[in-house]
């Protein structure tokens, strides 16, 4: 008996409260966000930096409460950084939710930076998104 209620304890906690955000990670310099029904589409033309994977990597490293996915559709946010001069000037980032609002953009001097700061801008929105949910 006390199996079952420890089993059933753990499992309602699991499936409690919000999931990790979905993040769509780009670098692309020539980019244009147009909000569609409940996805974001990103268009550009021209390639980026080839530091995606980088940029990746350090949300990885930086930010263990999101999943980075390849997929637009399923994101629930899109986070544009772009390193300039390599990343050793400034390092851009702007962050933007699934219906394409802007949610916030900044700079930083060092990539890692950037990225640990487009983290705290997505987990912070993501609290009030789904205090926001949890009040409907």
């Amino acid at each position: 008996m006390k199996l079952a209620i420890v089993l059933t304890a753990i499992m309602s906690a699991q499936s409690s409260g919000p999931a990790k955000p979905r993040v769509y990670v780009t670098d692309n310099p020539s980019w244009a966000v147009h909000a569609q029904t409940a996805s974001l589409e990103i268009q550009g033309n021209g390639g980026g930096s080839g530091r995606t994977i980088e940029i990746i990597r350090n949300f990885g490293d930086r930010c263990p409460n999101v999943i980075v996915t390849a997929v637009k559709d399923k994101a629930d946010y899109v986070a544009f950084v772009y390193p300039h001069d390599g990343g050793r000037a400034k390092t851009d980032y702007a962050v933007f939710s699934k219906n394409g609002d802007s949610v916030r953009a900044g700079s930083a001097r060092l990539l890692s930076n950037a990225v640990k700061d487009a983290c705290k801008v997505i987990a912070d929105n993501w609290k009030i998104v789904a205090r926001q949910e949890a009040s409907q």
